[in-house]
């Protein structure tokens, strides 16, 4: 509750800055309640037509994340790396 509101101002500030794509790396997260889900979600919908965007998120949170089916909404991956090459990958083709 206290940490989601800084996490949305951050990635409303990264959107507004023109990224061609956007990569959530939650690898040093411990623990993400619902409200930091949704605002993942809610980031995930406004853009998602626009750019690329991915969460990275392995250990503690992953397993809650993908049993809520996080990982249906959205592009999940376990390695930063992964995550990379993807959006790497689709910004090429978007512009192919």
């Amino acid at each position: 509750m206290l940490t989601a509101p800084v996490l949305e101002r951050h990635l409303v500030e990264t959107v507004e800055g023109h990224p061609s794509a956007v990569v959530i790396d939650l690898t040093g997260v411990d623990f993400l309640a619902s409200h930091g889900m949704s605002v993942l979600i809610a980031s995930y919908d406004r853009v998602s037509d626009r750019l690329p965007l991915c969460v990275v998120a392995d250990g503690p949170i992953s397993r809650p994340l993908k049993l809520v089916g996080f990982d249906e909404l959205m592009p999940m991956y376990a390695r930063l790396d992964q995550a990379l090459q993807q959006v790497q990958s689709d910004t090429r083709q978007a512009f192919a």
